[in-house]
């Protein structure tokens, strides 16, 4: 709906408010007033197709997950199902293979899967590979990576990742990495051949100490304070990582729901660095919400609770967010309608 219709719309709702002047009819016309105003939050598709029809040409996308900006604007995208990472420039719908072959394999060439992605400073490029356990370093302009964590293997032991997913680097060139499967956030020192348990417990649970389903994460490394998107605890957890012991819900964690104060699986998370506020993939609510410091409940700004499409204003499982530089736009992988999906903050 667009703005001149929305305001069209709410010039109706006031003129049948005035002629019933009805409490009940009051709360209905805020309830649709709400809907008016929320649905002119449309996004504009920056890569894959904008009907959401998977592919694998290089206009097209196939289940996209990571999502990484670099500080010239670029964009990159983890092509989960196309096993590769493209990098996208805004206003060309056509991107460019910068990791992995297309064919899913475990050589030092290939990817199987790709989830997390991070970008440095210096254009390196860290992938989390979902199924072939590991996290790969692919250096500006090469045709292959580095394994830095992971054995290639499943497993539990400290060496080893279970379907990990989100990434970090810090500046020290050390990794966080959201070992999901294993319901815990490793620490890998830059070089090292292990990892160091900095969240969760490796058991899943819903104390303020574990995890259940750790998908993605934000590091905010000013503060010390490390962000998880604890997806089947349906909150997001600040960890002080100078105090291990002090975790703090910082949204959600009223159960799984559509309410404003709820999340129904979290699966990316992204902080302002100007506000502070959280930005959210609330992935089975199909929406983005943001929470600002303290706040009790998040405020849609993308999507619509509990409604799945591939309009301009609806999402499809929602799954990595990111902001530009200057936090005037925000960056979504609708992940089930196959599409990076930009939206203007207002």
């Amino acid at each position: 709906m667009g703005t001149a219709c929305t305001m069209m719309f709410c010039s109706l709702l006031l003129s049948v408010f005035f002629s019933f002047r009805s409490p009940i009819v009051l709360v209905i016309l805020t309830s649709l007033f709400y809907f008016a105003a929320l649905s002119i939050q449309n996004g504009n598709t920056v890569g894959g197709y904008a009907n959401g029809t998977a592919g694998n040409a290089l206009n097209a996308l196939n289940l996209p997950g990571g999502l990484s900006l670099d500080y010239n604007g670029l964009i990159y995208v983890s092509d989960f199902n196309n096993n590769r990472v493209i990098k996208l420039k805004e206003g060309s719908l056509v991107g460019s293979i910068i990791a992995g072959t297309g064919v899913s394999g475990s050589s030092a060439s290939q990817l199987s899967s790709p989830a997390g992605l991070y970008v440095d400073a210096s254009l390196n490029i860290y992938v989390v590979e979902t199924f072939n356990f590991r996290v790969m370093l692919w250096h500006m302009n090469s045709s292959s990576g580095i394994r830095i964590a992971g054995s290639g293997s499943y497993g539990t032991s400290s060496s080893t990742l279970s379907y990990a997913g989100g990434i970090v680097v810090d500046s020290l060139g050390n990794l966080y990495i959201c070992d999901a499967y294993n319901h815990r956030v490793m620490k890998w020192l830059a070089n090292a051949t292990s990892g160091i348990l900095i969240a969760g417990t490796g058991v899943a649970g819903s104390s303020s100490q574990q995890l259940n389903m750790p998908y993605t994460l934000y590091l905010d490394e000013s503060n010390a304070y490390l962000y998880i998107a604890d997806g089947f605890n349906h909150r997001i957890q600040r960890y002080d990582l100078r105090y291990s012991m002090n975790v703090t819900t910082v949204a959600g964690g009223n159960g799984p729901g559509t309410g404003s104060h709820q999340l129904n699986t979290p699966v990316g998370v992204y902080l302002s660095k100007k506000t502070g506020a959280i930005y959210i993939a609330d992935s089975n609510n199909h929406r983005i919400q943001r929470w600002i410091p303290r706040a009790t409940q998040g405020v849609t700004i993308g999507g619509l609770a509990g409604l799945s499409g591939n309009n301009a204003t609806l999402l499809n499982q929602p799954r990595y967010v990111s902001l530009n530089l200057n936090e005037t736009q925000l960056y979504v992988t609708d992940g089930s309608n196959n599409r990076v999906q930009r939206f203007q903050l207002i």
